[in-house]
């Protein structure tokens, strides 16, 4: 093998070794229910997209976060 060859299967070794140590997403902190989410706006840009379905109205907000920063909500999906 190639002084050249050598490091370059180390590389790959490694870039595949690296795919084990980062976790699975964890699920939500906390589940709001419909009733709760359904008073807050849907945003769902300009005109149909990627997020309106098969009935042409909105999906729902999978909210799972909220915090207000200086009067301004960030919502974490």
């Amino acid at each position: 093998m190639s002084p050249v060859c050598l490091p370059f299967i180390f590389l790959l070794l490694l870039e595949r070794m690296s795919h084990a140590h980062f976790p699975e997403e964890s699920g939500p902190i906390s589940i709001a229910l419909e009733d709760y989410v359904k008073q807050y706006a849907v945003f769902v840009g300009n005109g149909l997209g990627r997020f309106a379905s098969q009935d042409g109205g909105a999906e729902r907000l999978h909210i799972q976060r909220m915090l207000t920063i200086n009067r301004t909500l960030f919502i974490g999906e």
